[in-house]
C-alpha cells in the first residue's frame, strides 16, 4: 500500500505577516483525505499551533523542513532565502 503524501507547513516570520499557507480546517479537510500534515510551531502565525494540532496535524520544530524525508511537499506563503544549498524537495509557495 502506498504511503500517504504529507505536506509540510513551514513557519515563516517575516515583519507585519501573518498569513498561513494552510488554515486547520483545510488541514482537517486534507487529513480526512488521506494526506498527513505536519505543521512546524510558529509564533507569528494568525492561527495558533493548537488549532492545527486540534484538527488532526502533527505539530514538528520550527525550521525543521529542510531535515525531512525528500518526499514531502513543503507548503510556504513567502519565498525562500536565496542560499547555495540545493532545495531537494517539492516546494509550493504563494508569494508574489
Amino acid at each position: 500500500m502506498a504511503q500517504p503524501t504529507t505536506i509540510h507547513l513551514r513557519s515563516e516570520c517575516k515583519p507585519l505577516e501573518y498569513r498561513s499557507a494552510l488554515t486547520p480546517s483545510a488541514a482537517k479537510s486534507l487529513i480526512e483525505n488521506g494526506y498527513t500534515i505536519n505543521v512546524e510551531r510558529s509564533p507569528a502565525r494568525i492561527f495558533k499551533d493548537e488549532e492545527f494540532e486540534v484538527a488532526g496535524a502533527i505539530l514538528v520544530p520550527e525550521g525543521s523542513w529542510p531535515t525531512v524525508p525528500e518526499s514531502h511537499l513543503i507548503l510556504g506563503l513567502k519565498e525562500l532565502p536565496e542560499e547555495d544549498t540545493p532545495l531537494n524537495h517539492a516546494h509550493i509557495q504563494f508569494a508574489q
